[in-house]
């Protein structure tokens, strides 16, 4: 979501890093500073299944002045989904080597 240049945060091998900048389209520029050990093509988190963490569906949407509900919403459908039950599973793809990889991300629905 644009609402969250310069205030939002994603995780890097699960620590927070900050987004900088204005978030264009799919592209998402983020402070690595607190995480040093980070490298190109590693995974980051965009929205954490914790309702402890920075990055819960609860902090991305207060960050955006909004509720949980329109955050999932907002996923383009360019992203798969799959509903099951009381849960929503998001296929999340994933470049490693040069080889899409997808896992099922589950975010339960209100």
């Amino acid at each position: 979501m644009r609402c969250l240049s310069d205030k939002g945060v994603m995780l890097v091998g699960g620590k927070e890093a900050r987004v900088v900048g204005r978030i264009s389209m799919d592209y998402t520029t983020l402070d690595l500073s607190g995480v040093p050990e980070a490298v190109a093509g590693d995974a980051v988190t965009i929205i954490e299944d914790d309702a402890r963490s920075a990055a819960s569906i609860y902090a991305v949407a207060r960050a955006a002045g909004t509720i949980p509900s329109e955050v999932i919403c907002g996923i383009g459908a360019r992203i798969p989904r799959v509903a099951t039950g009381q849960e929503v599973a998001v296929e999340v793809l994933t470049r490693r080597a040069g080889k899409v990889r997808g896992r099922p991300v589950r975010v339960a629905a209100q």
